[in-house]
């Protein structure tokens, strides 16, 4: 498709190529953001046809690239431009403070396509702009003809904890009973920045602090009524002196990853988790695991990751 060009104009003509090369230096959010698409039709037809194609967008780049979430004029036109050229998006990956713009937007015509995977990403940085923003599932979309996402086929959401890690339990369950419409069976990421980490607590200082424990997100979600296929629980930056207590409800998915030290496993109980069936855990002594998966039926192998050379030993179990 050739670019427009303004036939009085006697300056020399750009070559395409070379167009599509700054436009793919700059990104196709900051060119947006810097009006570049008004200055010719040429522009402005390139960035259609570049978000036309994508088939993977990072909505992360908007955040990068400076526009401000809290603006919402400027944010909201940046995100009906974008998402409404994203045809042939299949696999999508945004922060959670840009999808709640997203269903706060004005616009009921955004509609994604069909995706392949959905990349739900929450960490400090994104929860800062939230609490900034007063943004809230609570106006989320209900109606059959505005629902956001047509369907999602995997569904991940990654969470990053730390010490100041603030966000309310009642937003994460609001976000849970919205984006459980589009899929039913999640991948859970956990990763801990905290300095204490993820050791036992008395319930009491769970309860209290429940926004930097990961059991808090497991449990909710499983009493939001979500099947867990994979859940990953991993210590941020490897320190060996953090560990992990090992709660019950961590056995509630199909395969568990445990890249943390282990330390306390929950005492025995009657009830069994028969959705377990495998467990990948980082190369560790502990006498308890094997008591630990007992009640877990249909648990067929256990991994062992030796992190020093990246070899994975299987283990009958």
């Amino acid at each position: 498709v050739p670019i427009l060009r303004d036939s009085s104009s006697q300056l020399p003509d750009i070559p395409d190529d070379i167009l599509y090369h700054l436009i793919d230096c700059i990104g196709p959010v900051q060119f947006l953001h810097s009006g570049w698409d008004r200055v010719s039709r040429g522009f402005s037809s390139i960035l259609d046809r570049r978000l036309n194609i994508a088939k993977d967008f990072d909505f992360r780049s908007i955040l990068c690239d400076g526009i401000d979430v809290s603006c919402p004029p400027t944010f909201n036109f940046c995100l009906t431009f974008i998402v409404s050229r994203l045809w042939n998006v299949q696999r999508a990956t945004m922060p959670m403070s840009i999808l709640m713009r997203l269903v706060q937007s004005p616009d009921e015509s955004l509609r994604f396509p069909r995706l392949k995977s959905l990349t739900v990403i929450i960490n400090q940085d994104d929860n800062h702009l939230i609490a900034r923003s007063a943004l809230s599932f609570r106006e989320r979309k209900t109606a059959k003809d505005t629902l956001l996402f047509t369907s999602v086929d995997e569904l991940s959401l990654e969470i990053e904890v730390n010490d100041d890690f603030n966000l309310p339990h009642s937003e994460f369950r609001r976000f849970t009973s919205f984006i459980k419409q589009f899929s039913t069976e999640w991948n859970l990421r956990l990763v801990d920045a905290t300095r204490k980490g993820q050791g036992w607590c008395p319930p009491c200082e769970i309860y209290l602090k429940r926004e930097s424990f990961f059991v808090t997100y497991v449990r909710c979600i499983n009493d939001m009524g979500v099947l867990l296929n994979q859940l990953k629980l991993e210590e941020c930056n490897g320190d060996s002196n953090k560990s992990i207590h090992m709660h019950h409800e961590y056995k509630k998915c199909n395969h568990l990853y445990v890249l943390y030290t282990i330390g306390f496993t929950a005492s025995a109980v009657e009830e069994s988790f028969p959705a377990l069936q495998s467990i990948t855990i980082k190369e560790q002594p502990h006498s308890m695991l094997h008591q630990y998966f007992a009640n877990a039926p249909s648990l067929a192998s256990i991994r062992i990751l030796k992190i020093d050379d990246d070899t994975v030993e299987s283990v009958n179990f």
